[in-house]
């Protein structure tokens, strides 16, 4: 469980320093392949 939360806040981290634009980007492409993938 504490891995988990230690992941989350490490990604949140990670999107803070890459700025709130790339956080988008990535959702969008995220939102965009799990479209892809599921049928």
């Amino acid at each position: 469980m504490g891995n988990i939360t230690t992941r989350k806040n490490g990604l949140q981290k990670f999107f803070l320093q890459l700025g709130n634009k790339w956080a988008i980007i990535f959702l969008i492409l995220g939102a965009i392949l799990f479209s892809i993938i599921s049928p």
